[in-house]
């Protein structure tokens, strides 16, 4: 015999529903245990998901990141009113800028230390202000020894190279963000670096 859950009378092993108060016997919720082992299951996968997504670290200047076997540093940033390159000819150039703009010049280092191949461009650097405006890029027609343009680094091997932005004078918060893909969120990256405060 057991006792009723309810109304405390005894009532046989096997019963369903109290024969004195008439209400089940039969439990119809989890018990507690799976309730609390299933919250935190969804609390650590809440954790791990919401940490997979964009950097957690700010990089200074000089400090590297690494993202899928590829180390990268941003190793100087400059401003400049001019900006040298290469033509196919060889001869450096002098593209001047107008006034009230300045160059950044973000001198920018790749090491592969992957196995394979690994491809790089310069669209996966984006530079942003303070209010996470994306600044222009400079392009280059020609590639050549000086610029970030794209390629292949083969294993073991890297590059420095310089990427190069339009940037007001006074402009504050900027920060270089290495992207994934041709198409980006710029809340979306993998690794940033503080250039100005």
């Amino acid at each position: 015999m057991k006792e009723c859950k309810y109304c405390k009378s005894e009532i046989k092993d096997d019963a369903v529903v109290c024969p004195k108060c008439r209400k089940s016997q039969v439990s119809r919720g989890f018990p507690s245990w799976i309730i609390t082992v299933g919250v935190v299951l969804l609390l650590v996968v809440a954790i791990v998901v919401g940490t997979s997504g964009g950097s957690t670290k700010d990089y200074s200047v000089g400090e590297t990141g690494i993202a899928k076997g590829v180390e990268y540093t941003v190793v100087k940033a400059e401003e400049s009113t001019t900006v040298d390159f290469e033509d196919n000819n060889g001869l450096v150039k002098e593209d001047p800028l107008e006034d009230g703009y300045k160059y950044l010049n973000v001198t920018i280092r790749l090491k592969n230390t992957n196995d394979t191949k690994i491809n790089y461009s310069r669209s996966n650097f984006i530079l942003l202000d303070g209010q996470a405006n994306v600044l222009e890029q400079k392009s280059f027609i020609y590639e050549d020894d000086i610029h970030l343009s794209s390629g292949e680094l083969e294993p073991n091997a890297s590059i420095e190279r310089d990427a190069v932005w339009k940037v007001k004078d006074g402009t504050t918060g900027l920060r270089v963000r290495y992207v994934e893909g041709l198409t980006y969120n710029t809340s979306d990256y993998v690794l940033q670096w503080s250039l100005r405060k």
